[in-house]
């Protein structure tokens, strides 16, 4: 009970904000009110959000610069890939870890990463260092589904469409930027360029995170003061995490081989795709049959608008990595 007590006084002084007073009569009833500070933090996510876009869009569309200057063309489908496996693999985890651990840190970490890969990638002599930057930047994109909550946090409800629809307008002009930016750097035969594409990238994310972890004070979740360390450790899906990691880097490990240079027919083609399925299989049966509360929440499917809107959010997905592949090589 104590617990509860203290965490619900920290709720209210830190929701403060965002809150504003309003009178009426002999009563005084706090209402959402928009702050300054409200107003920075979403303007930071924003900007999260466009360098995020800057750095993927880049990753497709500089692709022959990069591996002109620092060769490797063979392996340039993973400047994408990684980013595209990383901000699966990790945004269930991290968001569930953001529940248990509250969300400030662990969004300034990982911002902070996108900052040091675009550094690398910067940096780079050879297409292994580039890979290990992409590797690294794209530990930021675990992030993604705390921007779109932050956003709705600091600000009152009202207005929270609005603020959704400014973080898909911010990653709008993030891949415009990237477009235009990106070219006119590399124009007229000087692939070199690419180096300080990436440096303004890291500006970015650097100044973004910093504002975060300034302004951002949210208040305490009920899980992070009620349960050890040991308990949170615990409510994480471990099993269901390693399965999709492991199938999803060893069928994309497969389909970035196929034709690339080895035949589909090819033994180290054919055992990583297979084994891939294989293990997804193996996640489905686990999280259907035995894990209710996991990475697949059931939950969560009580409704056909969950599933069809993952349809959709599918389609997008694989309709922006095929553009973004193959953009550079038209």
């Amino acid at each position: 009970m104590s617990v509860s007590k203290m965490s619900d006084s920290k709720v209210e002084t830190s929701a403060s904000t965002h809150l504003e007073t309003l009178s009426f009569g002999a009563t005084e009833v706090q209402q959402p009110g928009v702050t300054a500070r409200a107003l920075i933090i979403v303007v930071a996510i924003n900007t999260i959000y466009f360098a995020q876009l800057v750095n993927i869009v880049g990753s497709g569309s500089l692709a022959r610069d990069i591996t002109a200057v620092v060769g490797g063309s063979t392996e340039s489908v993973w400047f994408s890939s990684t980013i595209a496996i990383l901000t699966v693999v990790l945004s269930p985890p991290v968001s569930q870890a953001a529940d248990l651990w509250g969300r400030r840190w662990i969004l300034v970490a990982l911002t902070a990463c996108g900052c040091i890969g675009a550094i690398i990638v910067s940096r780079a002599n050879n297409v292994g260092q580039v890979i290990a930057g992409f590797t690294v930047g794209g530990i930021c994109y675990g992030a993604q589904p705390l921007l779109h909550a932050v956003t709705s946090e600091v600000l009152p409800r009202k207005y929270r469409a609005w603020a959704q629809a400014s973080v898909n307008v911010s990653a709008s002009f993030g891949a415009i930027y990237a477009l235009l930016v990106g070219g006119a750097l590399t124009r007229n035969q000087r692939p070199e360029n690419f180096r300080t594409y990436w440096y303004t990238a890291a500006g970015i994310y650097a100044v973004a995170a910093l504002i975060v972890a300034v302004l951002y004070r949210p208040p305490l979740r009920e899980l992070q003061v009620s349960l050890t360390t040991g308990e949170k450790l615990r409510r994480l899906d471990w099993l269901g995490l390693t399965l999709l990691v492991s199938s999803l880097t060893l069928f994309s490990l497969g389909l970035s081989w196929a034709q690339n240079p080895l035949p589909w027919t090819s033994p180290a083609v054919l055992a990583p795709l297979i084994i891939g399925v294989a293990l997804t299989g193996a996640l489905l049966v686990y999280e259907i049959r035995f894990k209710k509360d996991g990475l697949l929440h059931h939950h969560l499917f009580r409704h056909r608008n969950f599933p069809i809107s993952l349809f959709c959010v599918f389609t997008e997905g694989l309709v922006f990595f095929c553009a973004n592949n193959y953009f550079a090589f038209e």
